[in-house]
């Protein structure tokens, strides 16, 4: 079983920063509303505005996504699946 150490290293830092973006997802969903207008435009974005609870609740999903991405690298990366 050969341990893959690069692996576990991106795996780590994954999990602390999206573990770090959910602790702070309020801050975060005002700063992706303002990428957003910037990347559609400034006629879609106030179009699609949304609440900032809908902000929030719109960055859930891919942090936990993010988080079980991290968890999966880590633990194949300890038991040598990945190489």
């Amino acid at each position: 079983m050969n341990i893959f150490w690069p692996g576990i290293i991106i795996g780590s830092l994954l999990v602390i920063v999206c573990v770090f973006a959910y602790i702070k997802r309020d801050a975060l969903s005002g700063i992706v509303g303002e990428g957003t207008a910037h990347l559609i435009g400034k006629k879609a974005a106030e179009k699609a505005e949304a609440s900032h609870e809908q902000r929030v609740a719109n960055l859930m999903l891919p942090l936990f996504g993010g988080m079980a991405m991290g968890v999966a690298i880590l633990i194949f990366s300890v038991t040598g699946v990945m190489r």
